[in-house]
């Protein structure tokens, strides 16, 4: 299932929007049929589709395998301009359990470290806004009422001091609670407006 985006869509925020809700249906399609969508493959579909748009106000810088255990990355953005600026962001990815409503991968380590540290730490050296990037279906979306389309949420980005704090306490690396949190955000918001800027 291709989107073929960068045909269709001409601003940074529709391609985003566009490819959250590809992702939402493509997440929930793979539990339906029973070929689940990996982080990686979600990933690299992702990045592919933005990089082949050719964004004047998106650049992208793909963390290899080797990288990422060092670095606590997927991949890294930079989003803005020449006249505002450009925001740096530290991106690490991972893909919800359907069946569970959970991020099972949340406390992953990586060479005996949590990789949240790693990422935050990486994150700090660069002078880096770090975020963690998830991807979602939900049958029933929790309440409060999101201000966007449930399917929006496809892509969504959360500040990694959430992540650290849901990975720590039990019952909090659902989509549910992390929604709660009133920190996730769909990743559309990040080029639509600037929602984490330094000290995220």
């Amino acid at each position: 299932m291709s989107t073929n985006p960068q045909s269709s869509y001409v601003t940074s925020c529709q391609l985003f929007e566009a490819l959250a809700i590809a992702t939402w249906r493509r997440v929930r399609d793979g539990y339906a049929y029973h070929v689940r969508q990996g982080e990686e493959g979600l990933s690299d579909l992702l990045l592919l589709d933005l990089v082949a748009a050719n964004l004047p106000d998106v650049r992208i810088a793909k963390t290899s395998k080797a990288q990422e255990a060092a670095r606590g990355t997927d991949w890294e953005w930079w989003l803005g301009n020449a006249t505002a600026g450009w925001l740096r962001y530290a991106v690490q990815a991972k893909v919800i359990d359907v069946g569970t409503g959970r991020f099972p991968k949340l406390n992953h380590k990586a060479r005996g470290k949590f990789q949240f540290d790693i990422l935050r730490k990486y994150a700090q050296a660069r002078r880096a806004i770090p975020i963690y990037c998830l991807y979602s279906f939900v049958d029933s979306f929790p309440p409060p009422a999101p201000p966007h389309q449930p399917d929006r949420y496809g892509c969504s980005v959360v500040p990694e001091l959430t992540i650290r704090r849901a990975a720590r306490t039990h019952g909090a690396k659902s989509f549910r609670a992390l929604y709660g949190t009133r920190t996730l955000y769909p990743w559309q918001d990040l080029v639509c407006s600037t929602i984490f800027g330094p000290g995220s």
